[in-house]
């Protein structure tokens, strides 16, 4: 019984990596450098992450969980957004130091990474429901 839940947990994982790879690959394949200030992009991303981050939770938890959790799940789902937003603004920097190429192996990897921490988040979830 063990091993069909490792696979399914080694599917998910994959699936979510692929899926994080190919989008960080668009990222890096399509970017155009658009001149904005990069202080201006920044605040942005952090204010897009923040308002994502409480659309998602309260969403997902609207009269269904205290505060304290939803507060907990809010700070963990903006540092994603954050992390991720943030980390795409950080193309401008990469491709006026070192060109497309790295942009586009920068951006993959920031794909992959976020696939996997969304791959162990949904596995996580999965293990618990089904106690």
């Amino acid at each position: 019984m063990k091993k069909p839940e490792q696979k399914i947990g080694i599917r998910t994982y994959l699936i979510y990596l692929l899926v994080g790879a190919a989008l960080g690959l668009y990222y890096g394949l399509f970017y155009k450098h658009p001149g904005t200030p990069p202080a201006y992009s920044y605040l942005m991303a952090a204010a897009l992450a923040l308002v994502a981050a409480g659309v998602t939770v309260a969403v997902q938890y609207w009269k269904k969980a205290p505060f304290r959790d939803m507060l907990k799940d809010f700070l963990r789902v903006f540092v994603i957004f954050a992390v991720f937003l943030l980390g795409l603004e950080l193309r401008k920097l990469i491709f006026e130091e070192w060109g497309k190429t790295v942009v586009t192996v920068y951006t993959t990897i920031l794909g992959l990474a976020l696939g996997l921490i969304v791959a162990y988040q949904r596995h996580s979830v999965e293990k618990i429901e089904k106690r």
